[in-house]
């Protein structure tokens, strides 16, 4: 929408963050353009119906509130957190910087 009002194809996104399953993630993606590089960037939004929030941390709580928040805000925005998460599939604790979960 925003970038539909400004007439302008160098739009870059808001940079705040939205659901991702409509990007195709399981976590929150940022309103930037895919072609900058970054992999946390869902692409632009373009619908009035999608929320946007300030944080990761603030989306996950609000759109994803059945994954743990600080999981689902490291990633998020691709940061490993220094935590253990069990690893189900092996029957043991994982440390998350050495083999993130999904």
């Amino acid at each position: 929408c925003e970038a539909t009002s400004l007439g302008s194809t160098c739009y870059a996104g808001t940079g705040l963050y939205y659901r991702g399953d409509t990007a195709g993630k399981e976590v929150c993606v940022r309103d930037c353009n895919q072609s900058s590089g970054d992999s946390t960037c869902g692409g632009l939004v373009k619908e009035s119906n999608i929320i946007l929030h300030e944080t990761a941390k603030a989306c996950c709580a609000s759109q994803y509130n059945w994954i743990d928040v600080e999981l689902c805000s490291a990633r998020s925005t691709e940061t490993p957190l220094e935590k253990y998460w069990p690893d189900k599939s092996n029957s043991k604790c994982r440390k998350d910087s050495e083999a993130p979960t999904s």
